[in-house]
């Protein structure tokens, strides 16, 4: 039933309310909807909605507020999550609501309606405490002392109201001008991004404004999270008090050298003193390029202003960070000092529980540890690489227990540690820490281990939230503190639009560390704190991550967060189920989750869909989530292992550079691959229940004399799978995510050519289809430009189709999205003549080209070092058609055909032909690498085609020896051929024009395609390609 009620309204020229004498009570599930009708008012000269709205806790219920006109005709309307417990002061830009309605529309405003869209996890009651719009632009006031004054991550929070007038510095800009040639202005949920481009080097020079009009006198500070292009100068200026300039940083670099690799995306807190100031105008920001005909950017997050509380007086200290880019510590790591605040921890009063036994009293569900199998484990450590696995697991214990979580953490990864953070209480220290330090006393009794964890497990059930903290942050930024994009500030802000965030990240890892710690103790706590944690479970760690799983299944059950969240879920419903019916379905909603997760996530062949990067993680979670999920179901780890997991494994081999001695770097396919080093436990497991002999190869060589100290490498390390070093086939062809590898070998150096042209991309791919990458000779001469950042400026250049090495439509990207495009590999074939090998792969790209009727390419490889690359293109419409490289060495144009690109060690020769008359341009976009430059050659028709063939030869040599391999483009006006001749064999590629039969090379064909060998001048074989399928000759 509709519960409709009309109120008086009172209004002036800066603000309109809706008199509502007491709060409105609205049981949301039980009623229809809540309407809440008022005189005919308007709005058209007001910029914000504000509803004050009060919520007993958190339950995911989605509500609709429609704002009605007339007759209850629906003028615009918008979702909000009730993710928030306490009071909330929603506040929504009016033109950002629904479809976007122009001011006007508000000329007639009646009423105001609230719908009950989706439930809740539990019964939702909501106060409805006030009503107004007003035209002052929104503040969000977040603690006792900062205030936001602008923000970007939430599309009805925040406003771009950024202006530009170019390079002109002398004068104001009092409108939003974004017609300014090579100015690009976008609002996304990783902070407002900025960026220009001029074609004259010495005028690379970016300048955004806005304007404010606010009283600023009680607050000290403006602080401002943000990034920008490296090498170029930022200067942040605040017009105050009558056009007075204020530089709070001025011609200041990015510090990249001094933070962890900006490719995780790290963020830099500025900020100053406002020099008692009174009245904020505007801010203006200037960004100086480097000039270099490339882009300039920034982005900005947030703005704030500070005023100075008791907080101000927190110590600064001193604590140590590894700077590394993994969940554990690499050999690349360095260990850098910090200041930091770090805020005063809640004090409570010591647990004086008697510890027990745990093998009568603990361990009730025993998801990795158990009754049944703790005695042999103790056993197991006594001797062999169990006792080392021993030692890890105490050196690291009393190290967390020394720091309190705090200190020697990983700064900026999505596990550990950070800088200045109570990670008992919020942070990912607990995944990290708290199952080690619990571990360590199921192995040696020791109380002290017992006493300490279970200290961080109640802290972290008595704390106000678990949605503050993910990764190296503080709970107030200060200047000059680098931040990953999810900080602190964004784990609660803004109420209501929680899942526009990475909120479920923060919970997930609290919640993983304290539900298995818990199990591991259980019988160190009495039964009031055990409903202590209990409680905990379900006020903090399961709403957030049930909600995003439930609202998005399907993409999450195909990448790697969803195992990510549901692993925490699974363990924490599985101690709440006999509490309710909702945590016992959420438990079962869970299993059948985590069950499904390995059908998708990779193909059958076992291509991750996400690539080698994230594909690795989602491997590893999964490994994390077996253990779990067999002590759920009751059954065994080994019978819940899969053949699959053996291929899923096989394809990050494939995946492996040869450019790196250590040997467990991928290549840099998709987003955060690279530089991902395997984890011990993912190998050892391997080595175990899938008697992976190549695995536990890596295991030996990496891990055996240092192993991770975790429960998993305890549970895998009793196997007698013997080590194999991996061999890989020369030619592995993927066909249901279509992938192939055509390489020499699998050692440093060796040399491997990749395309990568799948279908299904379930997260965090690039638009790259089709595209491929080349090592040799321990360098990548053709590369990626690295994976995506999720906050650098430059995140919309590295993911896009021309930073790539495939073909293009004027520079213009491929179709994105997580569609189920019909790319393939359409045929592949081997050949070997005279102990000369030719490998032919054929793949399919045209349906992830809108302009696209047909592009097809073929990769020809004759062994040992040169590539033809055919790419066979026809238009829709007149189009300028372009192939792409991305190199790692300058590239010089030498003749009309041939392009070099020389490195450090090698040169590779690319020559190029086509049927249409060809142009070219140079580009330097570098790489998300600082050490890893890039420069880019675009091969494009002179002229809008609807048709062309490219044919591209790639040659490469070492520099201290000559390249004697001779390429020649054939003579004869009806082919498009090569001549490839090395010593005495001869190779000739043709692509037959008109498809009229060839008679003067040996053989008699009217096939599309052909290569040909040739031995001292005899022809001893080839290959031919007709009618879409390849024929050996």
């Amino acid at each position: 039933m509709e519960n409709k009620i009309t109120y008086e309204t009172k209004f002036s020229k800066d603000e309109w309310n809706c008199v509502i004498p007491t709060p409105i009570i609205w049981n949301v599930e039980e009623q229809e909807s809540l309407h809440i009708n008022f005189k005919k008012s308007n709005w058209s000269n007001y910029k914000i909605l504000s509803i004050h709205i009060g919520s007993q806790t958190r339950t995911g219920c989605r509500v609709k507020i429609e704002i009605l006109g007339p007759n209850d005709y629906i003028i615009a309307s918008k979702f909000f999550a009730i993710d928030w417990e306490g009071s909330n002061n929603l506040k929504l830009w009016l033109d950002k609501l629904g479809f976007q309605p122009q001011k006007e529309t508000f000329s007639e405003v009646c009423g105001l309606r609230m719908i009950c869209e989706t439930p809740g996890i539990q019964k939702s009651v909501l106060s409805i405490e006030r009503v107004s719009v007003y035209r002052q632009n929104p503040t969000w006031d977040v603690n006792k002392s900062d205030t936001i004054i602008d923000m970007s991550w939430a599309s009805v929070y925040g406003e771009n109201q950024w202006a530009t007038n170019g390079a002109n510095i002398s004068e104001w800009n009092s409108v939003n001008n974004d017609s300014v040639e090579g100015f690009t202005r976008k609002q996304t949920n990783t902070g407002y991004l900025f960026e220009y481009t001029n074609n004259d080097a010495n005028k690379q020079v970016l300048i955004v404004e806005r304007k404010f009009d606010m009283d600023i006198s009680d607050f000290s500070q403006l602080l401002s999270k943000m990034i920008w292009s490296k090498d170029t100068l930022l200067t942040f200026t605040l017009i105050v008090d009558g056009n007075k300039l204020l530089n709070i940083l001025e011609n200041s670099k990015f510090p990249h050298d001094n933070v962890i690799n900006t490719h995780l995306g790290d963020w830099l807190v500025i900020g100053g003193s406002l020099n008692k100031a009174k009245h904020l105008e505007g801010i203006r920001i200037t960004l100086t390029g480097n000039k270099k005909l490339e882009p300039i950017s920034m982005k900005m997050f947030w703005i704030l202003l500070r005023k100075s509380t008791e907080a101000d007086n927190t110590p600064v200290k001193k604590v140590s960070v590894y700077l590394s880019s993994q969940n554990h510590k690499t050999r690349n790591d360095k260990i850098v000092e910090r200041q930091v605040k770090q805020m005063l921890l809640p004090s409570y009063a010591e647990s004086v529980t008697p510890i027990k036994n745990p093998l009568t009293d603990g361990l009730p569900l025993g998801f990795y540890i158990t009754r049944e199998n703790l005695l042999q484990i103790r056993n197991s450590v006594l001797y062999g690489e169990g006792k080392k696995v021993l030692k890890r697991i105490i050196e690291q214990a009393d190290e967390a227990i020394s720091s309190d979580l705090v200190q020697h953490n990983f700064y900026g990864t999505s596990y550990g540690g950070g800088v200045g953070l109570p990670k008992g209480v919020n942070g990912g220290g607990m995944k990290t820490y708290a199952p080690v330090v619990a571990l360590a006393h199921l192995l040696t009794g020791e109380e002290k281990y017992a006493i300490n964890v279970r200290r961080w497990i109640l802290r972290a059930a008595r704390s106000e939230d678990w949605r503050g903290e993910h990764g190296g942050c503080v709970n107030r930024p200060q200047i000059n503190d680098v931040l990953p994009f999810w900080d602190s500030f964004t784990g609660w802000y803004p109420k209501g639009y929680a899942g526009y965030m990475n909120h479920p990240f923060f919970i997930a890892d609290v919640a993983y560390g304290v539900v298995i710690s818990y199990d591991m103790i259980y019988h160190c706590l009495n039964i009031e704190e055990r409903n202590e944690v209990e409680n905990a479970f379900e006020k903090h760690g399961v709403y957030m991550l049930y909600d995003k799983l439930k609202n998005s299944r399907n993409f999450y059950v195909n990448m790697n967060q969803g195992v990510l969240f549901a692993t925490p879920l699974l363990m924490q419903t599985a101690f709440l189920k006999d509490k309710s019916e909702t945590y016992r379905k959420i438990y079962e909603w869970t299993l059948e989750f985590l069950k499904e997760y390995p059908l998708g996530t990779w193909s059958e062949e076992g291509v991750s869909r996400e690539g080698p990067g994230y594909g690795m993680f989602s491997f590893s979670h999964y490994i994390e989530a077996i253990f779990p999920l067999a002590a759920c179901l009751n059954e065994k780890v080994e019978n819940m292992v899969s053949d699959k997991m053996n291929n899923v494994f096989n394809y990050f081999l494939n995946c492996l550079s040869t450019c790196n001695e250590f040997e467990m770097y991928s290549m840099p396919i998709s987003d955060l691959s690279g530089r991902w080093v395997w984890p011990g436990e993912l190998l050892i497991f391997m080595a175990k229940y899938m008697k992976n002999t190549y695995a536990k190869y890596y295991w030996d060589k990496y891990y055996k004399d240092n192993p991770p100290p975790s429960i998993i490498t305890l549970l895998s390390l009793d196997t007698d799978t013997l080590a194999q070093i991996p061999q890989l086939p020369l030619v592995q062809v993927y066909k249901d995510e279509p992938m192939a590898f055509l390489r020499t070998g699998l050692s440093y150096g060796d040399t491997v050519l990749a395309m990568t042209n799948i279908c299904n991309v379930k997260g965090h791919g690039h638009k790259d289809r089709a595209s491929i990458l080349l090592e040799y000779n321990k360098e990548p001469l053709i590369l990626d430009p690295g994976y995506k950042n999720y906050s650098s400026p430059d995140v919309a250049l590295y993911s896009q189709t021309f930073c790539h090495n495939t073909m293009t439509f004027s520079q213009r990207n491929q179709k994105g999205g997580y569609n189920n495009y019909k790319t393939s590999i359409t045929d592949y074939l081997s050949i070997s003549e005279s102990e000369h090998i030719i490998d032919w792969v054929t793949t399919d790209a045209t349906d992830v080209y809108s302009e696209a009727e047909k592009y097809v390419r073929h990769i020809i490889f004759l062994r040992p070092d040169v590539f033809v690359i055919v790419d066979d293109v026809i238009a829709k419409a007149f189009e300028k058609i372009e192939l792409n490289f991305t190199c790692l060495g300058p590239v010089e144009k030498k003749d009309k055909n041939l392009f070099t690109s020389k490195t450090k060690m090698n040169q590779l020769n690319i020559h190029s032909y086509a049927l249409e008359e060809l142009e070219h341009n140079f580009k330097t976009f570098g790489t998300l690498w600082d050490d890893v430059p890039s420069y880019r050659l675009i091969l494009s028709t002179k002229n809008m085609v609807k048709s062309c063939c490219f044919i591209t030869a790639l040659s490469p040599s070492p520099l201290d020896r000559e390249n004697k391999i001779v390429i020649e483009k054939l003579n004869n006006k009806d082919i498009l051929g090569l001549s490839i001749k090395s010593n005495d064999c001869e190779d000739i590629f043709i692509y037959n024009i008109n498809r009229n039969e060839l008679i003067d090379y040996g053989v008699k064909t009217n096939c599309e395609m052909i290569i040909l060998h040739k031995q001292k001048s005899v022809l001893t074989g080839g290959i031919k390609f007709h009618n879409n399928k390849l024929e050996k000759i």
